[in-house]
């Protein structure tokens, strides 16, 4: 990747970070905060929300960065405004399908015993999905016009923001449509805010801000191909949660969604989403197939040397990681957080991205249809079997539906970019060195377990073993000279402007 793409990709990763570890510090206080049913009912209108959004949004924020970078200025600030109202008429119809059928789908899923009890509830959240559903065209509008800075910076504010807001609900003991009501204020802050920097980062733009149907067909239609994928993708996500609701109770749900929670590391590959596919547009257009490989390679490259370091320190650590993140009561969770850890290894690649940017949205498609229906057949197999023969467990079948399914779609995208681009199998990934950066993390994970195994505090094992892992793999990383030609290749991509 270019230093410019390598930064881009830093400040928007920076950005998403903010939000999963707000997620990650909200989960632990709600645990504490709120009973397990109460937990249960925040957790599943999160999931439903986020499982939905993708359907919602129509694809518009990723066929932005699509179509943006092919026309002028005037055709950019059309395109914004198109956006921006499609995006607006879509939140209010999500509203209105949750306000009409959500009582439903709560009995359904067993959320609360009252369709009245649950609109209790949904009502003061209406606004938080209304607010998520226009914001999608911050992130979009701001990579675009190379503003990548201010999304991060509205990203950090917004997660702080959100931290402390729970924070003051549990301390002061508000009810739970107290709480809802707050994560609607705080988000519907957080659109004003990205509404005034799209128009800012606008500015530079020729011509006049109107309303116009010029383009608006073909950019519909290559949106909404994007966003069945993505909206396909999204319930492949999270048909597992769905599953463990519709087989289990409220409580179980917290333990498997706290489980379930996303590796930091999953928004760096979203990043490098964001900002690979208006690059990818340009190259695949002018037949640069030579560079599209090496943007492809390199990015793997690199985000293999923190993804997969991520993923053997986890699995090595995740016992007293989870000690200090949830209480006692909900200890299972470590393990759907193991089951999960093992499709972060795939996250080295951003796959959908590259055939979107070529304009193959359609094999993102049917790829994530067979990711979707294989998911939800093996989930509910799985599930049924297991509470059978291991009722205790049962609630892990859908995690490993989850692994099983990801890992089939992932082959099956790979293949397809190669196909596309004539590319050969040995030459898809670095295979080499993704080999390398995998031992030498494995080694390292070893080495640190052991060093802490007398230390009998929780707090002080995870934050010696974090300290020695670390030092072992930068060791490591420096004395190979293929890994430390790709970290200088990062920090020169990072520094340069």
């Amino acid at each position: 990747m270019a230093g410019g793409i390598t930064r881009r990709v830093v400040t928007v990763a920076t950005g998403r970070a903010a939000n999963v570890i707000s997620l990650i510090f909200i989960n632990a206080f709600l645990a504490r905060g709120w009973s397990p049913h109460e937990v249960g009912v925040v957790l599943t209108l999160l999931v439903v929300v986020n499982s939905l959004l993708p359907l919602f949004q129509l694809g518009l924020p990723t066929g932005l960065l699509f179509f943006f970078p092919r026309k002028s200025g005037q055709e950019q600030r059309e395109l914004i405004v198109q956006t921006l109202l499609l995006l607006a008429l879509s939140g209010v119809m999500l509203c209105l399908v949750l306000f009409l059928v959500g009582g439903l789908i709560a009995e359904l899923l067993g959320i609360d015993q009252t369709r009245e009890g649950f609109r209790r509830h949904l009502l003061p959240f209406l606004p938080f999905v209304f607010a998520v559903v226009l914001g999608g065209i911050a992130d979009s509008v701001l990579v675009a016009t190379d503003r990548a800075h201010w999304l991060a910076g509205l990203a950090v504010a917004h997660a702080v923001v959100w931290v402390l807001t729970v924070v003051a609900a549990m301390l002061y003991a508000r009810s739970l449509e107290d709480l809802l009501l707050f994560f609607s204020l705080v988000a519907l802050a957080r659109l004003g805010a990205a509404v005034v920097l799209v128009k800012c980062s606008a500015k530079g733009l020729d011509g006049s801000w109107r309303l116009t149907a010029v383009g608006l067909s073909a950019y519909l239609k290559y949106a909404i191909t994007v966003g069945l994928t993505e909206a396909i993708g999204g319930l492949s996500r999270f048909v597992d949660r769905y599953v463990v609701l519709f087989f289990f109770a409220g409580t179980t749900f917290s333990l498997y969604q706290f489980g379930a929670l996303e590796v930091p590391v999953g928004i760096l590959v979203t990043a490098v989403a964001t900002v690979i596919v208006p690059e990818v547009s340009r190259l695949y257009a002018d037949g640069n197939r030579r560079e599209i490989m090496e943007l492809w390679r390199g990015s793997v490259a690199r985000l293999s040397m923190g993804v997969l370091p991520l993923f053997c320190f986890l699995f090595a650590f995740s016992g007293p990681l989870f000690a200090l993140y949830l209480p006692p009561e909900y200890a299972k969770s470590e393990w759907v957080f193991r089951i999960f850890l093992l499709v972060l290894p795939l996250r080295c690649a951003t796959y959908n991205a590259l055939l979107v940017g070529m304009g193959k949205a359609r094999w993102a498609l049917w790829a994530s249809l067979a990711d979707l229906f294989l998911n939800l057949v093996l989930s509910g197999l799985i599930a049924f079997w297991l509470i059978d023969f291991a009722p205790d467990y049962a609630f892990l079948g859908p995690a490993a539906a989850t692994v099983i399914a990801t890992t089939v779609q992932v082959g099956v995208l790979v293949m397809a970019i190669g196909w596309h681009l004539k590319w050969p199998f040995d030459s898809l990934l670095p295979w080499s060195h993704l080999g390398r950066v995998f031992a030498t993390s494995c080694i390292a994970s070893i080495i640190s377990w052991f060093a802490v195994t007398a230390i009998g505090m929780v707090v002080g094992k995870s934050l010696i073993g974090g300290v020695v892992f670390v030092l072992v793999l930068a060791v490591s990383y420096w004395i190979i000279p293929s890994t430390r030609a790709v970290l200088r290749a990062v920090w020169v991509g990072i520094r340069d402007r």
